[in-house]
């Protein structure tokens, strides 16, 4: 199936699409055409499609089954999915806003998986990107019109961004990839199991990724895609391919990583982790202690930064001060390095509320994307890791892992899912996703919510580290010998038991076994008995190989002699066996272990079959015999299993128990060795290094003499490069040594080393007591700090510390000037623009009206208190000229008047009538000061005014 999806300019795009489809191609597959029109829109589309199409066109209908050879093209206003082999849709505004396109390759890569095409055709906006990933993932075909050829880029170039794009070609050479993906044999994409074994060495030989443990199906699907983007007419020339081309092995690494995210994916999963786990978690956790969380397979992030905003959130409205720290990794790290940088498209705003964009992520308008705000981003730590290879980490509260073990074998599940369980602290909880689930390992976590597949760790059953199946490890292993140690004993071995008991019993078939049913020792022929399973590493368990009918009272009968200390004895028992039933008896024993070096107890089992020879009867009496003894051995066979059934419970639970005391006992003994290892490493080196010194004493002293030169040299690099002005003085307060920069505070040169700093002046103004100083620091080792200013006019901060020794010794001073000239500049500026600041809120508190004039008589400054007296707002009032507030049209005398403010001291307070906003006039008391400055002389007059209205107001003031 081959969806295309198009929009603004799509027309001519389809068009030069279709026309150069070949008739094969065209006849091969069923095509959807998706075009962005309004709902009341008559669409003409198959009718111009018609004309230049090598096949059927027409208007598809809801629920219509698809048929290869046909192009169906969506009506508008609706968005479309495939259901089956039928296509249907919906109203637009009943899908939360998906676009159609996206909506249509979605659903492809659902049904369809490998076998489905994508194609992105001019338009604006971003439909198509989401469901052109999704058919990435799924293995199937993506492709993109070039942009530089499109009316409209914004759909190729938003689907081409997100690097899940196969090819990127005008119309004409995406359907040639068409045709040429048609012309494949359809066996070319068969996998088979040792090509797919090659090709997996081949990429791990190429990239170091071990990926033998992903589902062979995943593995089939996602070469088949690799197949058809290069043309590889089977699998033996794709190996050769990939064996020639050295950047095939990162492009085929590349789509076996599948990484399909969003932010915030199932909802519902999040709101079950923070109503559901958060509060116990954080309930559990030590004061002080931070909450640790594992995104395992984050791909670019968006998992990670999601619940890294849900703890904080959470954190906010439960009004908790809750520190946390989420650990993200994944296998590929072109993924990692877009999730560290933490930019993502602006599309994330269809998953990540306004709220949440506002809050948490910081808008991008020149690149139109997001990044993830600092507060979050410092939360999460990324790194490159593989799961089935790399230690886990550990110490967590949680682990989420969604859509990665969907991807998995089932081996590689069974080891990833108790890693987890190593990794959680006691009561952690782990989130799967309604996706995925724990499989077989329900005795490891209980359930929190089962839709979002929420679980808790079930501290009893913590065991030791997992073991790692990375390639080192399988050869490591390789290398140890197996070996069996026989050691003499006064205890007997297994056979001399065993042909002790069939002497005892004169039988001639006999077994010690133990508790498990493994065999100790099989003496006779058993063949009656037991079935040995075929194959290689063949059981040697007594319960698996025994016939059916013997098969639970041998169980039941050793779990009882283990249990209970007492000899059992079954009679009569009727063996079913290659079409014959043979009658038996079954004893059982137990062996006194002082007897055996055997550290479990065992049981000493002997089976014998009987030739009892029945009595003439009558028929009817026979018959009724034969019923009552088939009656009798049915409900001692219903006893017996239920015996065994539970007896089985109890070994399950006592085996459950002995697995993981020796899971802890086998990884003590791992550490153990490994300890021993690197121990017997480090002794051989040191050994070795003894042996070399004690022979070429002289080489090593010449290699220490050029270190320590390089080393002298190093540092005296380090001295000069350095812009901190240093002095090195020993107890008796001479210059050892000192770097260049000092020069500028106290002049020194080379051969003032040696010499007393008392007899050296510096070049700083008002601090003489440096010797002083430095000996107080000597004395008390409080270490000093002074700002002090040279004749350059530069300021330094003098540090005077104690010299220490690598033992802790002190060895003399040092003294650092650091030039803090800029800084004390700094402090200097923000003094006077804290004094500005206060002048400022003076000004804005003041309630007289405070004006500023320029020199030719208009407003430059208005204050709230002339606002009020005058009604006119800041706004309206700066830029307006004096004579504007003056009502009897002498303005220029009153200019004047207050000009000469300039040219004195400051005007003494005098009346002047002003014009306020609402036509009114008003008496004013005015004063006023000429405003001037460094460099520019008098630049404006500041005037202050106050209403006159009282009986004592009268005359200048």
């Amino acid at each position: 199936m081959v969806g295309v999806g198009a929009s603004a300019g799509g027309l001519v795009a389809l068009e030069a699409f279709f026309a150069a489809l070949s008739p094969e191609a065209a006849s091969a597959h069923a095509f959807v055409v998706v075009q962005h029109l309004a709902p009341d829109h008559e669409s003409l589309l198959p009718e111009l499609l018609r004309r230049v199409a090598h096949v059927e066109v027409v208007a598809a209908s809801a629920g219509e089954a698809l048929q290869a050879g046909r192009v169906y093209v969506v009506p508008p206003g609706v968005t479309p999915f495939v259901e089956g082999d039928a296509l249907r849709w919906v109203e637009r505004d009943r899908r939360d806003g998906i676009g159609p396109i996206d909506s249509l390759f979605e659903s492809m890569a659902r049904i369809h998986g490998p076998h489905a095409v994508g194609v992105v055709l001019s338009g604006t906006g971003r439909d198509g990107t989401a469901g052109l990933s999704a058919i990435a993932a799924a293995g199937g075909t993506t492709m993109a019109q070039a942009p530089d050829t499109a009316e409209f880029q914004g759909m190729p170039s938003s689907a081409i961004a997100t690097g899940d794009v196969d090819y990127v070609l005008p119309p004409a050479g995406l359907a040639g990839r068409v045709n040429e993906r048609s012309a494949l044999p359809a066996e070319g994409a068969r996998s088979n199991e040792s090509l797919l074994s090659a090709i997996l060495s081949e990429l791990e030989k190429r990239t170091g990724h071990d990926l033998s443990g992903y589902k062979t199906s995943t593995l089939q699907r996602r070469l088949r895609r690799r197949m058809a983007v290069r043309s590889a007419a089977n699998l033996p020339a794709y190996l050769t391919m990939l064996e020639r081309d050295e950047d095939e092995a990162k492009a085929l690494l590349d789509d076996m990583l599948i990484g399909v995210t969003r932010f915030f994916r199932d909802p519902d999963c999040f709101e079950a982790l923070r109503a559901e786990a958060l509060p116990r978690l954080v309930a559990a956790l030590p004061r002080g202690t931070p909450l640790r969380a594992w995104v395992a397979g984050c791909s670019t992030g968006e998992e990670a930064y999601s619940l890294a905003i849900l703890l904080s959130e959470w954190a906010t409205s439960e009004g908790v001060a809750l520190d946390y720290q989420v650990f993200a990794t994944d296998l590929d790290p072109n993924a990692v390095a877009i999730a560290r940088a933490g930019v993502y498209p602006a599309s994330i705003a269809e998953d990540v509320s306004t709220s949440r964009l506002a809050r948490f992520f910081t808008a991008r308008a020149e690149s139109d994307t997001f990044r993830i705000g600092s507060q979050i981003r410092e939360k999460v730590i990324f790194s490159v890791h593989d799961v089935l290879r790399d230690p886990p980490f550990s110490r967590l509260d949680l682990v989420s892992c969604r859509n990665l073990l969907i991807y998995l074998d089932a081996a590689s599940q069974r080891r990833v899912i108790p890693m987890f369980h190593y990794a959680l602290n006691p009561g952690g909880v782990l989130l799967l996703g309604p996706s995925e689930t724990i499989g077989p390992h329900d005795h490891l976590f209980s359930t929190i919510n089962h839709r979002a597949r929420l679980y808790a760790q079930h501290p009893r059953h913590a065991g030791g580290r997992p073991a790692l199946q990375s390639s080192s490890a399988r050869r490591f292993a390789a290398r140890i010998p197996t070996a069996v140690a026989e050691v003499e004993s006064p205890q007997a071995s297994p056979r001399q038991l065993t042909e002790r008991g069939l002497l005892e019993h004169g039988r001639a078939v006999a077994l010690l076994v133990d508790a498990q049913g493994e065999i100790l020792y099989l003496h006779g022929r058993a063949g009656l008995y037991f079935e040995p399973s075929p194959g290689e590493g063949a059981t040697r368990n007594a319960f698996e190989m025994a016939h059916e009918g013997l098969r639970h009272e041998l169980a039941g009968a050793v779990y009882r002699v283990i249990d209970e200390g007492a000899p059992v004895s079954v009679q009569g028992l009727r063996l079913e066996t290659h079409g014959r039933t043979t009658s038996m008896n079954l004893e059982a024993r137990p062996v006194a272990r002082e007897k055996l070096s055997h550290e479990h107890p065992v049981a000493l089992v002997v089976l014998e079959p009987t030739s009892r020879v029945a009595a003439p009867k009558e028929a009817g009496v026979a018959v009724e015999a034969d019923e009552r003894s088939a009656l009798t051995a049915l409900r001692r066979e219903l006893a017996a299993k239920d015996e065994y059934i539970r007896r089985t419970q109890r070994a399950a639970r006592s085996t459950q128990e002995a697995l993981q005391s020796s899971n802890e006992e086998l990884q003590s003994v791992n550490e153990e060795l490994q300890s021993t290892n690197e121990e017997l490493e480090t002794s051989k080196e040191e050994l070795q290094s003894v042996n070399e010194e004690l022979a070429t004493v002289n080489a090593e002293l010449h290699a220490n003499v050029t270190e320590l030169t390089r080393t002298n040299n190093d540092l005296s690099n380090l001295l000069a490069g350095t812009d901190i002005g240093t002095l090195f003085l020993d107890h008796a307060l001479t210059i050892q040594r000192f770097t260049p920069a000092v020069r500028e505070i106290v002049p020194v040169i080379e051969s003032d080393l040696g010499r007393p700093i008392a007899q050296i002046t510096s070049n700083l103004i008002d601090y003489a007591s440096l010797v002083e100083d430095t000996r107080g620091v000597l004395e008390t080792l409080v270490p000093k700090e002074v700002e002090v200013q040279s004749v350059s006019e530069r300021w330094y901060l003098l540090r005077i510390r104690p010299y220490r020794t690598l033992e802790n010794l002190i060895e003399g001073a040092v003294i650092t000037f650091t030039d803090i000239t800029e800084v004390k500049t700094a402090r200097e500026m923000m003094r006077e623009s804290e004094a500005l600041r206060r002048l400022a809120a003076v000004l804005r508190d003041a309630h007289d009206a405070v004006l500023v004039l320029g020199l030719e008589g208009r407003i430059e400054a208005w204050n709230p208190g002339a606002e009020r007296l005058y009604g006119w707002t800041e706004e309206e009032a700066v830029g307006m000229h004096i004579r504007d507030m003056i009502p009897n049209g002498n303005w220029q005398t009153e200019l004047t008047r207050m000009m000469s403010s300039t040219q004195s001291s400051p005007l003494a307070p005098f009346r002047a009538t002003r014009l306020r906003r609402d036509g009114s006039v008003v008496e004013v008391s005015l004063s006023a000061t000429a405003l001037a400055e460094d460099g520019r002389g008098v630049y404006g007059i500041s005037t202050t005014e106050r209403r006159l209205g009282g009986a004592g107001d009268g005359g200048d003031e």
